[in-house]
């Protein structure tokens, strides 16, 4: 995937791979979500287990990527009330 230069290329690359995400998941069967898988650290875990682990850890991803904005914002307010924007 290539990386986004503007916050607009971001949420078209986010829409893309929404779109992706959407069309694999409809096309899982209910048998492939029971079925078990080994996991290195986890043991035995069905596809519906793995999709849990999967969106926990995005929204570990996603909570890192708000924090980041924020502070990205605040230091930038600090910068302009100093006069060095």
């Amino acid at each position: 995937m290539a990386q986004a230069d503007s916050a607009e290329g971001v949420r078209q690359q986010w829409h893309l791979l929404r779109e992706r995400l959407q069309a694999a998941l409809a096309e899982l069967s209910p048998a492939e979500l029971d079925r078990e898988r080994e996991h290195p650290r986890r043991g035995h875990l069905t596809g519906r287990e793995v999709l849990l682990v999967v969106a926990r850890h995005t929204t570990e991803h996603m909570g890192q990527a708000q924090l980041t904005r924020d502070l990205m914002r605040a230091a930038s307010l600090t910068q302009s009330s100093d006069g060095q924007a």
